[in-house]
């Protein structure tokens, strides 16, 4: 049985690898994983056995155990050198405002794209100086692969599209009640900046965030200003200069944005820090498995020019970290197929407006009057 379980394993492997992979390094990976299977219907003579005294079965065991003995090794070191190649890690290991520095060298030393699914300004930020250095060395630079941004870059792309000399950009995002504990922890650590905004182009504090309001499809909410991170993709992605992104009130939400100037400063001890992060890991860990199957993500965005005129559009999409991981490996699948620009590029800016709706649940609806009214 054991043997069974080794070789399943492997071929549900090569399934999982096809639509990554050439065929044939998944094909290969198959081949090799008979090698188990074989040497289970063939039994193995006793180890005391001399060779000219083997039975036939006892000899198709000793095939079929070096195919897989010798096999998997070369296959493994055939789908390293591919990957490296190739491929391009999806860094998923935050804070990435600690991580992403290290993994983005790394990937600048060896030629390899970078892609990630942070959400953090600052890392945005970060990774958008370092363009040139990712020109020079023929890689892409691609942070926010899931949630953060894809969904909403895509939103800001679509509606730039439709008013091309708009100046402002509003986003307003539903249902962030559900989060892992990387997000919380991202989160907590943007609190000491309080709320951000991008104004002329430059990323600006907002010392007193007013409520607002917005209608997500059940009736208008209250909204406030969020430090997300298309305050700085979607500059990248639109040229827009003025943009501020908005969510669903919830009571942590309030007291966080709205500390006054010496309450940031303190929570941005490391004491503090380490000790909200404390008790965020004594949280329970991530939606539940209902959540993930039902939850819904819904971004209502509005773009103005100096006329006056305006576009707007709601995106709805599946449950945020179900998205994070359709939306982070389709990525990674293109880039290794040969889709990526060098420099530092957001998903829109490589794949389009559209891309965002190929997974399921997700759709784009352009008619929100009563949406925009409360924009």
């Amino acid at each position: 049985m054991a043997f069974i379980a080794w070789a399943a394993s492997n071929m549900a492997l090569a399934v999982a690898l096809w639509p990554l992979v050439p065929p044939w390094v998944a094909a290969l990976l198959i081949l090799v994983s008979i090698g188990p299977l074989g040497a289970t219907f063939f039994v193995a003579d006793p180890i005391t056995t001399p060779r000219e005294q083997g039975s036939t079965t006892g000899r198709w065991h000793a095939v079929f155990g070096v195919l897989f003995v010798l096999g998997f090794p070369v296959v493994a070191a055939l789908l390293a050198v591919y990957t490296i190649a190739t491929g391009s890690p999806l860094h998923i290991a935050g804070p990435f405002s600690a991580t992403c520095r290290p993994m983005a060298d790394a990937c600048l030393r060896t030629g390899t794209h970078y892609l990630d699914i942070t959400g953090e300004i600052d890392v945005f930020e970060a990774l958008a100086a370092r363009d040139a250095e990712a020109k020079r060395a023929g890689i892409m630079l691609m942070p926010g692969c899931g949630l953060d941004v894809a969904p909403s870059d895509c939103l800001a792309a679509h509606l730039k599209g439709r008013l091309p000399d708009a100046t402002d950009l509003k986003i307003e995002i539903g249902g962030l009640n559900a989060v892992s504990h990387g997000t919380m922890e991202s989160m907590v650590e943007s609190v000491p900046k309080g709320a951000r905004v991008r104004r002329d182009g430059r990323i600006v504090s907002v010392p007193h965030p007013k409520e607002t309001s917005c209608d997500f499809g059940e009736g208008p909410i209250p909204t406030l200003v969020l430090p997300w991170s298309d305050v700085s993709m979607a500059y990248y992605s639109t040229g827009i200069r003025n943009i501020e992104v908005r969510t669903a009130v919830t009571p942590p939400l309030r007291i966080a944005m709205t500390l006054p100037g010496f309450a940031r400063k303190i929570v941005g001890t490391s004491f503090v820090l380490s000790l909200l992060k404390g008790l965020i890991a004594r949280m329970p860990e991530g939606p539940s498995d209902e959540v993930l199957r039902t939850g819904r993500r819904v971004l209502v965005g509005v773009v103005t020019n100096a006329k006056g005129e305006s576009a707007c559009a709601r995106v709805t999409t599946g449950q945020g970290n179900v998205l994070t991981a359709q939306a982070g490996v389709e990525i990674a699948r293109r880039v290794i197929a040969g889709e990526a620009k060098p420099g530092f590029q957001t998903p829109s800016l490589v794949f389009g407006s559209d891309f965002i709706l190929q997974f399921e649940g997700a759709k784009r609806e352009v008619s929100m009057r009563d949406a925009v009214g409360m924009l």
